[in-house]
């Protein structure tokens, strides 16, 4: 499967960034498997998100879930990046 490019919104490079030293390497071992996955299937579809219509989640561990969009623009398959955050951020509650 051809792999897909990411593109990280700014509120995910914060979050990111903010993350503990112990949660990154999770969050980069989900982000190569997304990579090289249907992204249509890898997560789940997330309706109801504010900042997003076509968002799907997908869970790094117990407590933190990736939020991305992917996209097909011009022949080109793109994963914006949204959020790397716990269940109640993404969802605005527990």
């Amino acid at each position: 499967m051809e792999n897909w490019t990411f593109d990280w919104s700014n509120t995910f490079k914060k979050l990111y960034k903010n993350k503990d030293n112990s949660v990154k390497p999770k969050v980069d071992e989900k982000l190569k498997e997304l990579a090289t996955s249907d992204p249509f299937k890898f997560g789940k579809r997330k309706k109801g998100l504010k900042y997003s219509n076509n968002a799907y989640a997908v869970k790094v561990d117990k407590s933190n879930r990736i939020v991305y969009e992917p996209l097909i623009q011009d022949g080109q398959k793109i994963i914006r990046l949204l959020k790397v955050c716990d269940h109640k951020t993404v969802y605005g509650r527990d």
